[in-house]
């Protein structure tokens, strides 16, 4: 280690109130009533943080592959978003309960590993979400959730089989609320803008 870089890390372990600095700071920037950009950009910044912080712990020290994260972070995803624009609840309340679906999804996955597969291990745990079969109308985007099973000939295999679609979305205006589902039509919320 360098000689800086010790320093660094040395008066930082003696005084490790300064750690709480940035985060009090950055508590305060939504409500400096930035513009909508600005506040996009910081947004995302920490998002793709947190998505790098979570793959170095996990592949970096560990040395595993997980695409886990991937999946509960869409589930969160489209349950704040899908709340947001049909029921117009903030990301706050919407968020929290995408962690909670989320949780539950985890849950029905490791019931499945646990009681038909004797454990928590990788193979268990890839079997167990394979094992998870919601019928059509069972979430709330309206498809169901089933996993193609692996197999070399087709090339979908671990996608959901079941999620016909993927809603297409386009900025109509600047404002916050600018993004707009525009397709399929039964979840469309603005006409598109060609």
């Amino acid at each position: 280690m360098t000689t800086l870089k010790a320093d660094v890390v040395k008066h930082l372990a003696e005084n490790k109130n300064l750690l709480y600095i940035p985060i009090v700071v950055l508590f305060f920037i939504p409500l400096l009533q930035l513009p909508i950009y600005v506040t996009h950009v910081f947004i995302l910044t920490f998002l793709f943080a947190y998505l790098c912080t979570a793959w170095s712990l996990i592949s970096g020290y560990t040395g595993q592959v997980s695409l886990g994260h991937s999946c509960f972070y869409g589930i969160g995803a489209y349950t704040t978003t899908l709340l947001f624009h049909f029921y117009n609840l903030t990301p706050w309340i919407g968020g929290t309960i995408g962690i909670v679906f989320s949780v539950i999804f985890a849950f029905k996955a490791l019931e499945y590993a646990i009681t038909r597969y004797g454990g928590i291990d990788a193979e268990s745990i890839r079997k167990g979400f394979l094992d998870v079969d919601i019928p059509d109308g069972g979430t709330f985007v309206g498809f169901g959730c089933k996993f193609y099973p692996p197999d070399e000939t087709n090339t979908d295999w671990g996608d959901n089989f079941r999620a016909l679609f993927h809603p297409v979305c386009q900025w109509q205006n600047a404002s916050a609320n600018g993004l707009v589902t525009i397709w399929p039509e039964n979840l469309a919320v603005a006409e598109p803008i060609l």
